[in-house]
């Protein structure tokens, strides 16, 4: 992948930058341009997926995946650019792009500069603001390290207490990420950002059949992988679990794409995995099995995915199923999966218990507590904050449905597209991009549009996607998920199978139960192997509180509790959590010290000449 760094001379020097870009471990620096008192840079990793192209008019940088006229990639870039060149306005053109993307356009004959995010923000891009000057970066600890951020106390509680930030912060204080859907452009020496697309909750028809609404999904989610099939054979894939969603979304692929490919990440007898070997097999599509390992996690792995995490996720975790990255990257050029599945089906049975299409606010202290936390929460973990973190979490949900009207379960899916999902969505496909593309139809705006203004009893019972793989691979629609069955069967032939369903609820509601009175949800987990392998390797050492940038913000009295029995739970969670943001730290200070350091280069800006693809060799 490709990305950038904008900012204005005033705001840091441009060869500051230049050594920032150049200490990334991961990325290697590209170029630079200038646009008045702007400077940008860019640079690329290994990826195949670096998108980039520059004539004496344009400079286009795509970080993430584009596709644009059934077309991704470069070939999309150039079709873009074919548009612009007859005149039409980016504005005009962004209901045509889709992907998760950051998108940077130069225009030189205007003077202008434009950075656009996709509508669902699915791609990370950040925002720094100092004395009314900008900087946007695709990096957010090279953007921390460069505009001297500080940490965020109520990020750094975010993050630890549920593994996200929510409302565009971050764990760094004046550091925002982009709002989805923005187009913010330099022109004159000074910014102006709009939102182009939000989700819009209507009256549902009622007029809608469960067929109408089966086949025009389906054919939506096909539409969207439509360019899948100029691809080599074997060369996409879906990210397989036990679930419906991913299911649904491997048919779909089996209609564009010859020899779709399965893979799956799980160890022998995981759930996730048995189901996945049984569902392709019964396709006669390959599945692809890797099997992660706490002897991946090594001094080098968390050095590398302290980066690819930028401070948005899991750093131990990541380091563990790196290998599984690197080697998609290397099989395959397009990877699809089931993310946003519940935007398509009932998660209302959880959270409103199907007491749905009524015109009344859901109970958001509940959806906090089930669908954000996933541990038992210890509050006195922190100091200094007047509100306790679930007080915090439901306040933040109210806010975001107060901003649309329509029923409960409209404003349940809006609040997890527009909320939830570029907090920790946003995490995942900011880190798939920087090895593959990927598209997530069930995520795409366009196609989520359609699923909210549904009525709910089309979505009921999941039987809109049970549907649609019945539609197109009769054969596996009745085989088992991780829930026990894709929908419930009705009064006849399959009706046994319910009970298989009723496990589904009942297995939810004790794992719940669990979790809220006992801090753990009493599944197998291998987690204090890792924390094992943490200790052996000497990372608890992050956690001494005489030098822990946290510090300020964490109980010290808790954290040696934690630390002294690191493999219960939620103390092994909170301990993972904590390491990682002071890993997240650690890296920003190395980068603060580096800027600091002379340039070993002379800038250079990019020449005329060089290949579409790349402005300028590598050096």
């Amino acid at each position: 992948m490709i990305g950038f760094l904008v900012h204005d001379d005033r705001f840091f020097p441009a060869n500051s930058a230049v050594v920032a870009c150049r200490s990334l471990r991961t990325y290697r620096y590209q170029s630079t341009e200038q646009l008045g008192f702007l400077r940008i840079h860019f640079f690329r990793n290994a990826s195949k997926n670096n998108y980039f192209l520059r004539d004496e008019r344009y400079t286009v940088c795509v970080a993430g995946t584009l596709i644009f006229k059934n077309v991704y990639g470069l070939d999309a870039v150039h079709h873009l650019r074919e548009e612009l060149r007859a005149g039409n306005a980016m504005e005009d053109l962004f209901a045509s792009l889709r992907g998760p993307y950051t998108l940077l356009l130069i225009d030189r004959k205007l003077g202008e500069l434009i950075i656009l995010n996709s509508r669902e923000g699915l791609r990370n891009c950040y925002v720094a603001v100092r004395n009314g000057l900008c900087a946007y970066s695709t990096n957010l600890l090279m953007l921390a390290a460069l505009s001297g951020a500080g940490p965020s106390a109520e990020g750094v509680r975010q993050f630890i207490h549920v593994g996200g930030v929510l409302d565009q912060k971050t764990i760094f204080e004046d550091v925002e990420v982009v709002s989805a859907a923005s187009l913010n452009v330099y022109r004159d020496s000074i910014w102006t950002t709009r939102r182009l697309w939000r989700l819009q909750p209507s009256v549902p028809d009622q007029s809608i059949t469960r067929e109408d609404a089966t086949s025009k999904v389906a054919e939506m989610f096909i539409s969207n992988l439509g360019f899948t099939s100029q691809l080599q054979p074997g060369r996409a894939a879906t990210d397989l679990t036990g679930g419906t969603d991913s299911r649904t979304l491997l048919c779909c692929l089996m209609e564009n794409h010859a020899k779709p490919i399965a893979s799956t990440a799980g160890p022998s007898g995981f759930v996730d995995v048995e189901i996945a070997r049984r569902v392709a097999a019964n396709l006669g599509v390959e599945h692809y099995w890797y099997r992660p390992t706490w002897e991946d996690v090594t001094p080098e792995s968390i050095d590398r995915a302290v980066e690819l995490a930028d401070g948005t996720r899991n750093v131990i975790g990541l380091a563990k199923i790196l290998p599984y990255y690197a080697e998609k990257a290397q099989r395959f050029d397009f990877i699809t999966g089931g993310g946003g599945g519940p935007l398509f089906k009932d998660h209302y049975w959880l959270f409103e218990f199907n007491r749905v299409g009524l015109g009344r606010e859901p109970d958001w202290k509940r959806i906090a507590k089930l669908s954000i936390v996933k541990y038992a929460i210890r509050d006195d973990f922190f100091s200094g904050f007047a509100d306790r973190i679930m007080e915090n979490l439901t306040t933040k949900l109210q806010q975001r449905s107060a901003l649309v009207k329509g029923t409960n379960n409209q404003k349940l899916d809006f609040v997890y597209f527009d909320l939830k999902v570029p907090a920790f969505g946003g995490q995942d496909f900011s880190l798939t991009t920087q090895f593959v593309d990927t598209l997530h139809p069930m995520l795409d705006g366009t196609n989520v549009q359609y699923s909210i203004n549904l009525p709910p009893s089309i979505r009921i019972r999941d039987i809109l996607l049970f549907g649609i793989i019945q539609s197109l691979r009769p054969k596996i629609r009745w085989m088992q998920t991780d829930s026990g069955l894709p929908t419930i069967p009705q009064v006849g032939l399959y009706s046994w199978l319910r009970v298989l369903r009723l496990r589904r609820y009942t297995q939810a509601a004790i794992r719940k139960t669990r979790t809220a009175l006992f801090g753990s949800s009493g599944e197998g987990t291998d987690q204090s192997q890792g924390i094992n392998r943490l200790q052996s390797l000497g990372y608890f050492d992050l956690l001494n509180p005489a030098s822990m940038t946290v510090r300020p913000f964490v109980s010290s009295p808790v954290l040696a509790e934690f630390t002294n029995s690191p493999c219960r739970q939620p103390n092994q969670s909170y301990v993972i959590a904590t390491i990682s943001a002071e890993l997240f730290f650690q890296r920003v200070k190395y980068l603060s010290a580096e800027t600091n350091r002379p340039a070993t280069t002379e800038l250079i800006p990019t020449e005329w000449g060089f290949p579409d693809r790349y402005s300028r060799p590598l050096d």
